[in-house]
């Protein structure tokens, strides 16, 4: 009987470890995607759009509108860093936010939209789905006229969500060969392996004739 117990005693001891480990690699691992996501270059090209704008007669509101979302999704961005989920009317503000400015940083080149199929109340991990959408942005609709954007939020179960990113960009077939993974990517891609559930929390790159639709499927609360 006090061999049982202490095996169970080791046992809920090695859990509590492993718990504990885990969490501290996620917190690790969520400090490196705020690191990441925080992208000088992106902020650079934003900026310099805004200075852009100065400089033109007739564009001051645009110019105030650009400034403000600047600094809300910095904001945003360093708020959702310190918290494991957040809700998906906070990611969806934060998401609308960086598209818009991105908006401006290529002339409003590409439109978006935003389809809630679910309850906006819901959490999902923090920091998930913006680089997903930074790579359409980047890799679709960089240079491209007319683009389209999409995301779309559909449950599939009770604690279980789809996320659709589409675009009508080009895909990854035109991609360079060397073109470097993204950071965040890599970053999502260890969050994931945390889990340790790959078949209720994965992604997928598929072509889909004009579209290339990223899908994520991930835990909600």
């Amino acid at each position: 009987m006090l061999a049982l117990l202490t095996g169970a005693g080791a046992g809920f001891f090695f859990f509590q470890r492993q718990q504990q480990r885990n969490k501290l690699q996620e917190r690790t691992l969520r400090d490196q995607l705020r690191r990441s996501q925080i992208n000088p270059h992106f902020f650079f090209n934003v900026l310099n759009s805004i200075q852009a704008m100065i400089n033109r007669e007739g564009e001051k509101k645009k110019v105030v509108q650009g400034v403000a979302r600047f600094a809300q999704l910095m904001r945003q961005t360093l708020e959702s860093s310190f918290n494991d989920y957040v809700s998906i009317e906070e990611e969806t503000k934060r998401l609308e936010n960086y598209l818009s400015l991105e908006q401006l940083r290529f002339a409003s080149a590409f439109q978006f939209s935003i389809e809630l199929h679910c309850s906006p109340e819901l959490l999902i991990p923090s920091q998930l789905v913006q680089p997903f959408v930074e790579n359409a942005v980047e890799h679709g609709l960089n240079n491209q006229k007319n683009g389209s954007l999409k995301l779309i939020f559909t449950p599939t179960d009770q604690d279980r969500l789809c996320i659709e990113i589409r675009d009508n960009g080009p895909g990854t077939q035109q991609e360079k060969p060397n073109q470097r993974k993204s950071r965040s990517m890599e970053i999502i891609q260890q969050r994931m392996e945390l889990f340790g559930n790959k078949k209720r929390f994965f992604f997928q790159l598929q072509r889909y004739g004009p579209e290339t639709v990223a899908t994520l499927y991930c835990p909600v609360k």
